[in-house]
């Protein structure tokens, strides 16, 4: 026969079924042992041999003998003092190792209601309050959260990258008929990636993705023209994650340019009239030339450049930006090959201001226009110009004078008319000034170069979110944030309204319920742990097959005070008037039961939260180890205390052990009986042969007698 050790046993009292209030408690029944050796007769030792003795008595009067059943007797008779003594401690065994289990499991759920609040990331059961959605707050972050009201401004938010190639008539169509390198910058390291002749944009996307630099590609559909498909390069988000493409006949940035910002769509780049040359390679080696009026605002200026989409094929949108200005987006021809380039360059001086027609009337009232420095002219001179004068009437009266300049109406390319003044002499423009006392009527300088500073743009550049918190200022890679307020993670969602001027209000408190919960918990745990040990160590109880059946480990008790003085001494952590269990609402009863007042909770955390959590975690972000070595708080020393316990070299392990010893030792006792019961069953054996012989020769010599001496009854028989 063999005991097993039983080493891996479930808690079967925990799932079983028990009218006792403490799960650690439950009765278990001893008929499903399988350590008991149950298959051997009961009867006593002396009831045996009595046994044994009457059937040999009775037997030599009969006809025959049960040699068998006397001699099972008899072994039963033997065997069954010592096996009673080894079955009752093989079973006290099996009770203990059952209620190991069961006190692991709640020294486990112990340890899991101390997790709950040994640490600031457990503890900040937040809540929160904002009004416009801009911004997400959930509780996290670094540190202990602080209760109040905060205004956040979103600036910015945070983007990576996104650069857009040169359009394909599709995605598995030839990108160029010669290999190339693609140069990929990130963040100051360079990546060069071989691209064979022949490649699609979908084998390229591949080539690109298979390198891990922290930039994806796509293949894209826009959907529109003859060429739709481009490749999409995407970055991580924030500045320092940007990266430039180069090499090959992609052409990232190259088909989307964009203008220098304004506050406003109404802006005006400049007062005098310029020009904006347009060269397109898709149409022309030459430049068409837009020419923009005098006090255009940018939607003017859009609308100039639209009315040569069809011969440039660049066309121009007013956009806001993310910092809420305004500039001009152009977006150029499509195509392997295609590439356009913008430059903006000044009028002539001495032009006019551009109107309708010559015959437009730029002022109703009189005024005069004073013409300095001409070559033919006077030092200086003045002309007249009458009321209501259409700019051919200009023209006429700056022609009748002797100011030495020369004045005609031009049309220009929109189809707007202006006054164009050359030097009667040299027959250019600038040498000599023009001034008008007409603020409707004006003449172009000529001097400045417009300001518009049309750049290559990427779809999106990478930047960082910008935003404020309660007015301070602030810059994060990323949209979300977790070192600004403490304890709390922010999302930010999208910019707020307006630039600079939009606000939201985030309010942060705690969800005291739910931190309460979790003390009553960790109370409730503790309270099964108290009165499970104070039953399975007790030496008088009966109550159940658990009671008393670790009462041979003393330092199971031991532990059970260890943790106990701790829920009586000052944190390892005290915080101003946080100190012990008992100022959070926490007490030990005479019994050692626990008991939680959640009024007195209530009062000390909303008073001063920061303290109960810096007394319950010394404000440690993650549930402390038992090699830590440092003060972890109230919950968190008892954490500590109870994965030691817990641990290969603490009590459980320890009395594991022992108990495996024991049973090492029972089993010896077991096998040692077993050998004397086999010994004493061939002595039986041959002493029952022996009587077995004698008991047949008796049985013959009184046959032969009854034959000698009753031959009637013989034959008769």
């Amino acid at each position: 026969m063999s005991i097993s050790a039983a080493s891996t046993i479930s808690n079967p009292l925990l799932s079983s079924s028990s009218t006792n209030s403490n799960p650690l408690a439950s009765a278990s029944s001893t008929s499903s042992n399988p350590l008991l050796l149950n298959n051997y007769p009961t009867t006593t030792n002396s009831t045996a041999q009595q046994t044994a003795g009457q059937q040999i008595l009775t037997q030599l009067g009969g006809s025959s003998i049960n040699i068998m059943g006397i001699e099972a007797s008899l072994i039963s008779a033997a065997r069954q003092p010592q096996q009673k003594i080894i079955n009752t401690a093989v079973q006290s065994l099996y009770d203990a190792q059952t209620s190991l289990s069961s006190l692991n499991q709640g020294l486990a759920a112990l340890q899991s209601a101390a997790d709950s609040l040994n640490n600031v990331s457990a503890l900040n059961q937040l809540q929160f309050s904002d009004t416009d959605g801009a911004v997400t707050a959930t509780a996290g972050g670094i540190g202990s959260a602080i209760q109040g009201s905060h205004q956040i401004t979103i600036y910015k938010m945070a983007a990576g990258q996104e650069s857009q190639s040169q359009s394909f008539s599709s995605a598995t169509e030839s990108v160029s008929s010669s290999a190339f390198t693609l140069s990929l910058a990130v963040a100051g390291k360079t990546t060069n990636i071989a691209v064979s002749a022949g490649q699609s944009l979908t084998k390229i996307a591949s080539l690109i993705n298979a390198q891990n630099i922290g930039v994806s590609a796509q293949v894209i559909n826009s959907g529109t023209g003859s060429n739709p498909y481009s490749l999409l390069l995407t970055g991580d988000t924030g500045a320092a994650s940007s990266f430039t493409a180069t090499g090959g006949p992609l052409n990232f940035t190259n088909s989307l340019q964009q203008s220098t910002s304004y506050q406003t769509q109404s802006a005006v780049p400049q007062s005098d009239a310029f020009n904006i040359a347009i060269t397109s390679s898709a149409v022309s080696s030459n430049p068409t030339s837009i020419q923009v009026k005098s006090n255009s605002s940018l939607s003017d200026i859009v609308n100039a450049i639209n009315t040569q989409t069809s011969t440039t094929q660049v066309s121009a949108q007013l956009i806001k930006t993310d910092e809420g200005a305004y500039a001009i987006s152009l977006s150029g021809p499509t195509g392997a090959d295609a590439s356009y380039s913008v430059a903006t360059a000044s009028v002539n001086a001495n032009t006019s201001y551009s109107y309708a027609s010559a015959s437009t009337v730029p002022d109703s009232a009189a005024y005069t226009l004073s013409i300095v420095g001409a070559t033919g002219g006077p030092a200086g001179g003045t002309i007249s110009i009458a009321a209501n004068s259409s700019l051919s009437d200009i023209a006429t009266a700056i022609n009748n004078s002797s100011a030495g300049v020369t004045a005609s109406v031009t049309t220009n390319a929109s189809g707007q008319s202006y006054l164009s003044v050359v030097d009667s002499t040299t027959q250019t423009p600038d040498t000599f000034s023009i001034t008008s006392s007409s603020s409707s009527f004006l003449f172009n300088s000529g001097s400045t170069t417009p300001t518009l500073g049309f750049a290559g743009k990427n779809v999106q550049d990478a930047q960082d979110a910008s935003f404020s918190v309660d007015s301070i200022q602030y810059s994060r890679p990323k949209n979300t944030v977790t070192d600004v307020l403490a304890g709390v993670t922010l999302t930010l969602n999208g910019v707020n309204t307006g630039f600079g001027t939009g606000v939201s209000t985030l309010g942060v408190n705690y969800n005291t319920s739910n931190i309460s919960s979790a003390i009553s918990n960790f109370v409730t745990a503790f309270n099964n742990y108290q009165s499970f040990v104070a039953s399975v160590t007790d030496q008088t109880s009966t109550s159940n097959s658990q009671a008393g059946s670790l009462q041979k480990y003393p330092e199971i008790n031991s532990d059970l005070q260890s943790i106990s003085s701790l829920l009586v001494n000052h944190s390892s952590s005290a915080s101003n008037n946080i100190k012990t269990w008992a100022d959070i609402g926490v007490s030990i009863q005479v019994n050692g039961q626990l008991q939680f007042s959640q009024s007195t909770f209530t009062t000390a955390f909303n008073s001063a939260p920061s303290d109960v959590i810096t007394a319950l975690s010394n404000n440690a972000q993650t549930s402390p180890s038992a090699y830590s070595g440092s003060t972890n708080g109230l919950a968190g020393d008892i954490s500590v205390s109870v994965q030691k316990m817990m641990s290969t070299s603490g009590t459980v392990a320890n009395v594991k052990s022992q108990i495996t010893s024991a049973m090492a030792a029972e089993q010896s006792q077991q096998d040692a009986l077993n050998l004397h019961i086999q010994s004493l069953q061939s002595q039986y054996d041959a002493q029952f042969s022996s009587l077995q012989a004698i008991l047949s020769k008796f049985s013959s010599t009184s046959s032969q007698l009854q034959q000698t001496y009753n031959p009637t009854k013989n034959s008769s028989g």
